[in-house]
């Protein structure tokens, strides 16, 4: 499993950005150029948030993903082991992730606690059930 990124738009509004310069006659001055200023912070807010969305991010969860190697540590003596056989589905209203997984006690082989029976088939969403 591992995390990449997809059609990342960051679009700060520049109206959304408050300048105040406060002082005497030079910050009076200076706040004739929060205009430009603005534009520059904006800039550099959606070039930074960019970056992190596009490398920062999916790079330190697939470190982690990969340190733990599909185990997520649950409570003391319990491990889950979970896999997604299939990418997630990413929408502007939803994301849906298949995920299977062995909820077992480390102290016993984790094989002989595997289920015998087939799963079944779970629906990746429920449009009557919006949570």
């Amino acid at each position: 499993m591992a995390v990449d990124t997809v059609d990342i738009n960051v679009d700060i509004n520049r109206n959304d950005i408050k300048i105040h310069i406060g002082g005497g006659f030079w910050t009076d001055l200076a706040s004739i150029f929060k205009v430009f200023f603005k534009g520059t912070v904006v800039d550099l807010i959606n070039t930074a948030v960019t970056a992190a969305l596009e490398a920062k991010i999916p790079a330190i969860t697939n470190a982690a993903l990969a340190e733990n190697n599909g185990f997520f540590h649950a409570v003391p003596n319990f491990w889950y082991d979970w896999e997604s056989p299939i990418a997630a589905k990413v929408t502007t209203s939803s994301w849906d992730l298949s995920m299977k997984g062995l909820l077992f006690d480390h102290r016993f082989p984790e094989a002989l606690q595997a289920p015998d029976v087939a799963i079944p088939e779970m629906p990746y969403s429920l449009s009557s059930v919006p949570a």
